[in-house]
């Protein structure tokens, strides 16, 4: 007898089979290279995945700390209760995102987007803007990747028709991407071991 649960597990399984690795490796590398250059990371979404956002935000700016090493900058856009119900008072629940990216977003800077469907209009709007400012974007997505997938530099997909498969190959590949950083970071100061008393790689 095989448990449900178990039939589960083999769905996360295999919605994570489907990433394609080097495209985790390659936003790995832009999240490394948005710290050398001292921009800053802003992570979106909703429902289950602003959850995830706040996560990996946590674990960007909290897991790679270490000794005299610069901060990563990485920010949820999703916890602010004051400034999101504001504005999806005020204006549109589609702006809440794109409004707190206007004052503060800079060409240094990376967008993270997670959307299970891929197709939220606050997500897709703020990653318009993301284009328009010259920042770098990145997405995760899940059924056939959506439209931020054909419109971020380091799209990411983990196919299934399932939203909780999704929501979880998410969480899951945020942390690995977290790891992943951790690793580069620590290859780079062997490589490079002159490091500044700031942080700052010189």
């Amino acid at each position: 007898m095989k448990y449900f649960i178990e039939g589960y597990f083999d769905s996360v399984s295999n919605s994570l089979g489907s990433v394609n690795a080097e495209y985790v490796h390659r936003l790995a590398n832009e999240i490394v290279r948005v710290w050398q250059r001292r921009g800053t990371i802003y992570i979106m979404g909703n429902g289950g995945s602003a959850s995830t956002a706040t996560h990996f935000a946590c674990d960007l700016s909290k897991l790679t700390i270490a000794g005299g090493r610069q901060r990563v900058k990485a920010v949820s856009l999703t916890d602010n209760a004051a400034i999101v119900t504001a504005w999806a008072n005020d204006s549109h629940y589609e702006d809440i995102f794109i409004q707190q990216l206007i004052p503060f977003l800079e060409p240094r800077d990376l967008v993270i987007a997670i959307s299970a469907s891929g197709n939220s209009r606050n997500v897709v709007k703020a990653l318009e803007y993301a284009v328009e400012a010259g920042s770098a974007t990145a997405s995760l997505s899940g059924f056939q990747g959506g439209a931020v997938s054909r419109m971020t530099d380091y799209p990411i997909v983990t196919r299934s028709d399932n939203m909780q498969v999704i929501e979880d190959s998410h969480s899951l590949l945020c942390h690995g991407l977290a790891l992943e950083v951790c690793h580069l970071m620590e290859r780079m100061e062997t490589d490079y071991p002159m490091v500044v008393g700031n942080g700052g790689i010189v």
